[in-house]
C-alpha cells in the first residue's frame, strides 16, 4: 500500500508533484506529551487541563472549529449542570451541582456575552449558548493554557506497540503525516483511537442506538408573543403536541416527534428548535459511523427541519415572521461506539444515584432516550450519581483515556451521562489523570481513580 507524503517535490517552476512512500515512511510532523483527538466539550476540557498542568498538548479536530456536537451539531445548550427535582425547580430556580472546568467554561461564555439565563427543562434547567461565542471562547481557553490546535485533520490509523499507542496517522489536504505522543485522550465521540487500535467496544444495546437529529435556529421571533403561548417549560405541552399531529395530517409530511423542545437563545428573537428524529425508512436505527447511513440522516433531517419550521410559522404565535438562520453543520449524533473499559456505568447506577470512591463527575441529568414519537425521560429526584474513572480507561491500552459519549456505559446510562456538563467533567478528569501519570511515572491504566478524584477537587471540581 502507498500513500501520499505530506511534502511535495518541485518538478518545474510552477509544477509540483506529491511523492509516493510506503506506510512505514510517513513523515513525522510533530511530537507531544499528550494528543487529544476531538475538539468537542470533553476534548476542550482535556486539552486545557493537560496544557495548564505543563504537558505539551495538541488537540486534533476534523472541523475548522472547536465545539463538536455542541457547535457542529448545534445542540445549543449546556445540559447537566443543575440538580433535577420536580418539587423545587418551579419554585426556587436552579441549583448547580457541576463545577470544575464546566464552571470555568460557563463563566467564559458569560464574559463573552454568549450564554442565556437558566431555562426550565422538565424538572431541571439548561443554559443556552451562542455557537460563535462557544467557538472562540473554547479557542481562548485552550490557547491561553498553552495547547496547540490542528484543524481540518482526521486520524486515520494508529501505530501500536504492545499496549501503547506510539503515534497517530493523520490525513490533511496536504496528505498524510505521523504525530507521536506519550499519552492520548480519545474524545472523538466515536472511540476512533480505541477502535483503530483493535480495542473492544459495544454499539448501543445489541446494535440499537439512539436516533440522530438535526437542530436548527430560527430568527425573527416575537419573544413575548411566543413564550406567552408556549409556556415557561422548554419541553412542549400536550396541546402543542396535538398541533404537531394536526400539522402532520394537513401538510402530508412526516413529523415523527410529537414532543419537541424549544430553547431561548442568548440573542433576542432567536430560538433553538430540537424537534427532528431520523431513522431508516423501516423505523430501524441509523448507525452514524457508517458513511452511507450518516449521509441518509443528513438529507432526511433537513427535510424534517423544513417541515417542523412550516408548522411553527403557520401554527405558532410569534413565529409568523420567522425564518431559519442555520442548522447544525452536521446531524447531531447521540450514540455510536462505547468502549470496553475497566468499569461500566450501569443503568441501575444512574437510577439509584450511586456514589463511588473513584467518582470523577456528578450527574443529575435524566435518562433521555431518543426513539419514537416521544423521547423516554427517566427523571432523578433531588439527587445525583457519579461517573467512575474506570469507565474512561480502555481495557486494552495502557496510555490512553476516553472522555465524552464513548465511555463505557450501558445504553440507558449513556443516555444520561453523554451531555455537555458531564463531558466537560470527564475531559477535566482525563487531563488530571495524565498529569498524575506523568509526575508519578505510573501507567495511565494503573492510575487510581481515587487519586484523580482528590486532584480534581483541588482543581476546582466539587466532588
Amino acid at each position: 500500500m502507498t500513500i501520499n507524503k505530506t511534502s511535495v517535490k518541485q518538478v518545474e517552476n510552477t509544477i509540483y508533484r506529491k511523492e509516493q512512500v510506503t506506510c512505514d515512511n510517513i513523515e513525522l510532523i510533530g511530537q507531544y506529551d499528550v494528543i487529544v483527538v476531538g475538539g468537542g466539550p470533553a476534548g476542550v476540557a482535556a486539552a486545557e487541563t493537560t496544557a495548564r498542568q505543563g504537558l505539551k498538548t495538541l488537540i486534533i479536530e476534523k472541523n475548522g472549529f472547536l465545539g463538536g456536537q455542541a457547535v457542529g451539531g448545534l445542540s445549543g445548550t449546556i445540559c447537566g449542570l443543575y440538580l433535577t427535582n420536580e418539587e423545587w425547580t418551579s419554585k426556587n430556580g436552579p441549583k448547580q451541582i457541576v463545577f470544575g472546568f464546566a464552571e470555568k467554561f460557563r463563566q467564559r461564555l458569560l464574559r463573552n456575552g454568549g450564554l442565556s439565563e437558566p431555562q426550565l427543562y422538565g424538572n431541571t434547567y439548561v443554559d443556552a449558548h451562542d455557537p460563535f461565542v462557544w467557538k472562540y471562547s473554547a479557542e481562548e481557553l485552550v490557547i491561553e493554557a498553552g495547547a496547540e490546535i490542528l484543524y481540518h485533520t482526521v486520524v486515520t490509523n494508529v501505530m501500536l506497540e504492545d499496549r501503547e499507542i506510539k503515534a497517530v496517522v493523520v490525513n490533511t489536504a496536504d496528505g498524510y503525516g505521523l504525530i507521536k505522543a506519550d499519552y492520548f485522550i480519545d474524545t472523538s465521540g466515536d472511540a476512533v483511537l480505541v477502535a483503530s487500535s483493535g480495542g473492544e467496544f459495544r454499539m448501543g444495546q445489541n446494535g440499537v442506538v439512539q436516533n440522530p437529529s438535526l437542530i436548527f435556529m430560527i430568527n425573527g421571533v416575537d419573544d413575548e408573543k411566543f413564550w406567552n403561548h408556549f409556556g415557561e417549560n422548554t419541553i412542549c405541552n400536550d396541546d402543542f403536541s396535538e398541533k404537531i399531529k394536526e400539522a402532520e395530517k394537513k401538510f402530508g409530511v412526516s413529523l415523527p416527534r410529537k414532543k419537541i423542545w424549544i430553547f431561548k437563545c442568548p440573542n433576542k428573537g432567536q430560538l433553538y428548535i430540537n424537534a427532528t428524529s431520523v431513522s431508516k425508512n423501516n423505523g430501524n436505527c441509523l448507525n452514524c459511523v457508517k458513511a452511507k447511513e450518516r449521509t441518509y440522516a443528513e438529507i432526511a433531517a433537513r427535510k424534517q427541519a423544513l417541515a417542523y419550521f412550516k408548522l411553527l410559522k403557520e401554527y405558532v404565535p410569534g413565529c409568523e415572521n420567522s425564518y431559519i438562520t442555520v442548522t447544525g453543520s452536521e446531524v447531531g449524533v447521540r450514540q455510536t461506539r462505547s468502549i470496553v473499559a475497566r468499569k461500566t456505568l450501569l443503568n441501575r447506577d444512574v437510577e439509584n444515584c450511586v456514589k463511588l470512591e473513584d467518582g470523577i463527575a456528578k450527574s443529575s441529568w435524566p435518562i433521555e432516550l431518543h426513539r419514537g414519537e416521544k423521547p423516554k425521560l427517566f427523571w432523578l429526584q433531588n439527587d445525583y450519581y457519579e461517573i467512575p474513572f474506570g469507565t474512561m480507561v480502555p481495557a486494552s491500552l495502557d496510555n490512553v483515556l476516553v472522555a465524552g459519549r464513548c465511555i463505557d456505559a450501558e445504553h440507558e446510562a449513556l443516555a444520561s451521562s453523554r451531555v455537555t456538563a458531564q463531558c466537560f467533567s470527564e475531559g477535566h478528569a482525563a487531563g488530571i489523570a495524565m498529569m498524575l501519570s506523568k509526575k508519578s511515572g505510573t501507567k495511565v491504566y494503573d492510575i487510581d481513580g481515587k487519586d484523580v478524584r482528590k486532584a480534581l477537587k483541588e482543581d476546582g471540581a466539587d466532588l
